[in-house]
């Protein structure tokens, strides 16, 4: 398992550091995280609108974290449950192969502690560490250029990412 999980992490370091070598985000650095084995990996990235997140990768359980996605989403709110909606409609066979996250629900959690978002996207059976990196790339973009900008979303895009509207759409 420590080899399979090793690989995993390791397709996910060298995915992402395709995407930051093609400048997808501002900054790219990898997080030391003491205690942890060859399987895991963290990685910050300053992404869109200078909002950092961490892609956390873990080969044991096969799974690609996008910790804090989000920040400053309150618990239960519309802009919450809908953006629940919004990833769980990415996954099972009714969404196009290339936009999937998974082949099931189970393939993908939304969490909000406090306030913070983070979306956990599990691999499937044959799904390796560079395709669910591909995948949680492509559902972060999509969350910001699709799900914020097109869901009516402007006080949230004002308040807590600070953005000017009409420069933004």
């Amino acid at each position: 398992m420590t080899e399979a999980g090793r690989a995993f992490t390791d397709g996910v370091r060298a995915r992402l550091n395709h995407y930051a070598s093609r400048g997808a985000f501002r900054a790219f650095a990898p997080v030391p995280v003491t205690g942890s084995g060859p399987w895991r990996g963290t990685w910050s990235a300053r992404w869109h609108h200078d909002r950092t997140v961490e892609f956390v990768a873990d080969g044991r359980k096969r799974t690609i974290t996008l910790k804090h996605i989000l920040t400053d989403v309150q618990r239960q709110s519309p802009l919450d449950g809908n953006l629940r909606t919004f990833v769980a409609n990415l996954t099972g066979s009714k969404t196009p192969r290339h936009r999937r996250l998974g082949e099931s629900r189970k393939a993908v959690r939304v969490t909000n502690r406090r306030g913070d978002v983070s979306i956990a996207l599990k691999a499937d059976e044959g799904i390796d560490g560079q395709t669910l990196t591909d995948r949680a790339v492509n559902l972060g973009h999509q969350i910001y250029t699709v799900f914020l900008r097109e869901g009516g979303y402007d006080a949230y895009l004002l308040e807590s990412l600070d953005l000017d509207l009409d420069a933004y759409l």
